[in-house]
């Protein structure tokens, strides 16, 4: 027969364990949880990288059409606004991190942020083909692009971009708008 003490050794034991197995389902959860969310941020941002490799020479036209008028088209810009658009929001929304998209997207990260600061700031030629909506649109993407370009060259040790008060600054404009 056990006695008091033995009886309440063996309970605070049997407490114990049972506490022990249960932080480490909760523990063993939460990386799961954590092992997920990479995954789907990973796959998230394959198929950014996947879209942007399907637009082929569209990249290249919208460029040239921003920066100088001609070869590419306002809707060939739009697609790349867009794109870039979804990218941020993606970022905005805690779906992806700045330091992944900054090391995926670095070598049009800049590009992209000075194309869309100078067709806001109507600095481009090709500025008057849009509308004062997009021109502002473009004008918040062009700095949070930029700044995320910045980042792409920085050390890690150096905080992370904030753009997140970039979408609640854009405007939606229909997208075959002028």
């Amino acid at each position: 027969m056990m006695t008091r003490r033995e009886m309440l050794y063996a309970a605070g034991g049997a407490i114990g364990a049972a506490a022990i197995a249960t932080a480490r389902e909760i523990f063993l959860e939460a990386r799961k949880r954590e092992d997920d969310e990479r995954e789907r941020a990973r796959a998230l941002l394959e198929s950014f990288g996947k879209a942007y490799d399907d637009l082929g020479d569209l990249p290249r036209r919208a460029a040239e059409f921003a920066e100088t008028g001609r070869d590419g088209t306002v809707a060939d810009v739009r697609v790349m606004y867009r794109h870039f658009a979804r990218l941020r929001d993606s970022i905005t929304s805690k779906a992806l991190t700045p330091d992944a998209v900054a090391q995926k997207y670095a070598p049009y990260l800049r590009g992209w942020g000075i194309r869309f600061t100078n067709l806001g700031e109507s600095v481009a030629p090709s500025a008057p083909a849009f509308s004062k909506i997009e021109r502002y649109n473009f004008s918040v993407l062009g700095p949070a692009l930029s700044a995320l370009s910045k980042q792409a060259v920085q050390d890690s040790g150096i905080p992370e971009v904030d753009i997140a008060g970039t979408v609640s600054n854009s405007v939606s404009e229909p997208q075959n708008a002028h």
